[in-house]
């Protein structure tokens, strides 16, 4: 795949300029992966969704979750066209078919608002199997800027955004990424 080759080439380079262990070379080229997959998949999204006229719920949907798994973590997929899949599944029902359900009475949301915030206060953080937790201080802010995350955002929504095509998009952006906490929970601290 040309990311690993493009961060082959990068890690090279990095570890023939500079003075770098075998591991810090090794460290350097897997985040190289994870960002330029990252960008490419993001690239490839906005198109999508450009093209089937989503772009907006697909921004909001996508600055919230970054917002909330950067601390939270999740489901972690193996290769890229696996993750590329599952991401775009996602946001096609997070800004597709979210956005047109219709409204419904504020307790079910409230609900799901307490149950997204439990979740996440439960089983947040979620690393990467690449990427374990090895500091339980590290372990705690990253369960207290998850849960702050969740918060702010379920805060935002029902106190400002008035759309309910908006509200709904950032609502189940919340609630699905509550639900891969749930079901990726493994062993944390290494």
């Amino acid at each position: 795949m040309i990311i690993d080759i493009l961060s082959n080439m990068i890690g090279d380079y990095i570890s023939s300029n500079c003075s770098i262990s075998q591991s810090d070379k090794e460290k350097a080229i897997y985040a190289l992966k994870a960002i330029l997959g990252e960008v490419i998949k993001i690239i490839i999204l906005i198109l999508l969704f450009y093209i089937l006229h989503r772009v907006k719920f697909f921004i909001f949907s996508l600055v919230i979750l970054i917002s909330i798994r950067t601390f939270s973590g999740g489901i972690h997929l193996k290769t890229f066209n696996q993750c590329l899949l599952f991401s775009a599944f996602i946001f096609i029902i997070t800004s597709l078919v979210a956005p047109i359900m219709p409204k419904t009475y504020s307790e079910i949301y409230y609900g799901i608002a307490i149950l997204d915030i439990l979740s996440v206060a439960v089983k947040s953080p979620c690393p990467s199997p690449k990427r374990p937790i090895k500091n339980f201080n590290r372990l705690i802010r990253l369960k207290i800027l998850s849960i702050f995350f969740t918060i702010i955002w379920l805060g935002i929504l029902f106190f400002y955004i008035t759309d309910t095509f908006l509200f709904n998009c950032g609502l189940a952006t919340i609630t699905i990424q509550s639900i891969q906490l749930i079901l990726s929970h493994r062993e944390v601290l290494k």
